[in-house]
């Protein structure tokens, strides 16, 4: 039975123009796909790293891969942590010693790892000191260290005993305690230890720094403002007073990253544009020339520093003052979940708009970690933080119309392909050649000519 219809009665041409349609109104929505997709991947901040349970998930994972990685494979894997858990102890950072024994599962051996696992039940562990998780673990890891990095732990975290130290070398010290009697202020100045870099002003201090600013003395301005903002700010009307721990804790890491070196020059520039705007000079300037003229302020520094701290609230404007606030909770959220000086150390990273983001993320999902792995990874540790996409349903349409457009391509290529393949056949069949010398007639000529007396059916 032949086929019902031929290729001369078919609707070839309407066939033709409804293939040719799907096919340049899919390359059409392909092109303005791909180039949404490509818009989208390029946006500068694609990926949020708001504190969800996912995006911590993610990081703590990556943070655990990060220090599995570290340990090279030609050297002990236990010696390698042990050294590093020494060489941080011997630099007088027991934060970052603290971040490798809390890494220990992952930088040990898988044996190793047993051992920590079995030391976690010892009774030394589970002592009234270890009151987390974190602690416990801490306490099993020093158990593992090698010889030297356990008696450097020892030394570094032994509490001090005045009255031991005292008889340790009772003569010197009795003759050092005479010393101190009878020298001058002067002396006993040049030999105090260097001031706190993390300590603000205290209002002693912003009455003096305000002195200075009326007889036009040359000041740290910021450090004015931000101590002012910090101290005075909180719990007014400007700000919540729940904010006053956070806030003054995150200015005390920014003035001790900056002391040390450490803010780079967008977190500088955005700390000043902040401070500035929620604090303007000239509105400062006014309300401590007016405190200066408050009743008995020239005469009683206690009147005008109380004068002062009233001075920074009415200079403020809320709205700036709410930015600057942001800023500085994230910077306490990372000081909380490592320490100020864990902190003031990790700031020199921020180099990027979205890097104070990704910080806090890697910060809450690792804590002491992160700053064990940044002494590993430098910069790279942000790189650990794992965001989600912000426009994901924008690229998921976007995706979904590259998908459609590519099976409507492939669908009209095969469709075209096979009414080919079957017009083709049809011809032969209409001719009454056999089915093989449809596809290779050259062949199957040459072979009825070799063989005159069998002539094709």
């Amino acid at each position: 039975m032949g086929l019902a219809r031929t290729s001369d009665d078919r609707p070839e041409r309407g066939v033709g123009f409804c293939s040719s349609l799907i096919s340049n109104v899919s390359f059409v929505l392909l092109a303005i796909s791909a180039a949404l997709l490509i818009a989208e991947f390029a946006r500068p901040n694609l990926y949020s790293y708001e504190i969800t349970d996912e995006n911590l998930s993610g990081t703590r994972e990556a943070i655990d891969a990060a220090a599995a990685a570290l340990p090279p494979e030609k050297t002990g894997r236990r010696a390698f942590w042990g050294k590093q858990v020494k060489s941080a102890l011997d630099r007088d950072d027991l934060d970052k010693a603290k971040g490798y024994l809390l890494l220990a599962p992952q930088m040990l051996s898988a044996e190793e790892s047993r051992h920590l696992n079995a030391g976690l039940n010892d009774p030394r562990i589970q002592s009234p000191k270890a009151h987390s998780a974190d602690e416990r673990m801490i306490q099993a890891a020093v158990l593992l260290l090698p010889a030297d990095a356990r008696t450097a732990w020892t030394e570094a975290t032994a509490e001090p005993d005045p009255a031991a130290d005292f008889f340790a070398k009772p003569l010197e010290n009795v003759i050092n305690w005479a010393n101190n009697i009878f020298k001058s202020p002067e002396q006993r100045a040049a030999e105090a230890p260097p001031p706190d870099p993390f300590a603000l002003d205290d209002s002693d201090a912003l009455a003096d720094t305000a002195r200075r600013l009326l007889a036009g003395e040359p000041i740290d301005m910021l450090r004015f403002k931000l101590a002012g903002f910090a101290q005075y700010l909180p719990g007014t009307d400007i700000l919540d007073s729940g904010d006053g721990t956070a806030i003054r804790n995150a200015a005390g890491t920014l003035m001790g990253a900056r002391a040390a070196k450490h803010l780079s020059p967008l977190l500088y520039s955005a700390l000043s544009e902040r401070v500035n705007a929620a604090l303007p000079d000239e509105a400062l300037r006014r309300e401590v020339a007016n405190a200066y003229s408050a009743p008995n302020a020239r005469s009683d520094p206690l009147a005008f520093a109380r004068a002062v701290k009233d001075a920074f609230p009415k200079a403020a404007d809320k709205k700036a003052a709410g930015d600057a606030a942001a800023l500085l909770k994230q910077v306490n959220a990372v000081a909380n979940f490592t320490s100020q000086k864990g902190a003031a150390h990790l700031l020199r990273f921020v180099v990027a708009d979205n890097d104070m983001a990704r910080l806090q993320l890697t910060a809450q999902a690792g804590g002491v970690r992160v700053l064990a792995l940044s002494d590993q990874l430098n910069e790279g540790v942000l790189d650990l933080a794992k965001g989600t996409v912000k426009t994901r349903s924008r690229i998921g349409v976007g995706l979904t119309m590259v998908i459609l457009s590519s099976i409507a391509l492939i669908s009209v290529f095969l469709f075209v392909m096979f009414q080919a393949l079957g017009r083709f056949l049809e011809k032969r069949q209409r001719e009454n050649l056999p089915f093989a010398m449809s596809f290779w007639p050259a062949q199957s000529s040459q072979s009825a000519s070799d063989n005159p007396g069998n002539p094709a059916p």
